[in-house]
């Protein structure tokens, strides 16, 4: 109900399909709300956005184990079928509209070591959706963004618990000239 009413309304639905893969019914529901509904973005990790289109890929629980061989290959043609920008989070983000595809280069290996990270970039797509119509440039900015605000936690934490909470605090504090500086954001095709 609340995907048919934010279509109805223009609203960008962004889609993280967690644990897809993992079992049947997660699978099957990530698969109907992609047929049902518009869809702006989905954001997962390699992982579910193979089992999602069919390219492979293996998660246990919510966590990637094993993901695709060609994540560029992947989202593009993922995108192309759904309609939607993907996003493949990972050591390097691959954004894909289809056509045009984009890598951000931030990021710290901390983010896979704490509970919640994957929904929060997530949610900072969805932010930068809200006023970014183009959905590529919004999931890349988001992601270069939090990726940036990961490194700069990372700076101050002295392991993945005080992490957690630097990780807020860096999103918090992040500024446009911190972006503008730090934020790694390369065209990979289209």
């Amino acid at each position: 109900i609340a995907g048919r009413a934010a279509n109805e309304r223009a609203v960008p639905i962004v889609l993280d399909p967690v644990g897809a893969g993992a079992t049947r019914l997660r699978t099957e529901t990530n698969l109907r709300l992609l047929n049902e509904l518009k869809i702006a973005v989905v954001r997962g990790n390699s992982g579910e956005i193979g089992a999602l289109s069919g390219a492979g890929g293996e998660v246990r629980g919510v966590e990637s184990v094993e993901g695709v061989d060609d994540p560029i290959a992947v989202a593009r043609a993922a995108a192309k079928e759904w309609g939607a920008v993907v996003a493949i989070t990972g050591k390097r983000d691959v954004i894909s509209d289809g056509e045009r595809v984009l890598g951000v280069d931030n990021g710290h290996e901390w983010l896979t070591t704490t509970t919640g990270t994957g929904c929060m970039a997530t949610t900072a797509i969805a932010a930068f959706a809200a006023v970014e119509p183009d959905y590529l440039v919004a999931a890349a900015g988001a992601l270069a963004c939090y990726g940036l605000a990961a490194e700069l936690a990372a700076e101050r934490a002295d392991g993945p618990a005080s992490f957690k909470v630097a990780l807020l605090d860096a999103i918090y504090g992040l500024t446009s000239e911190q972006v503008s500086e730090g934020a790694r954001v390369v065209q990979l095709g289209g």
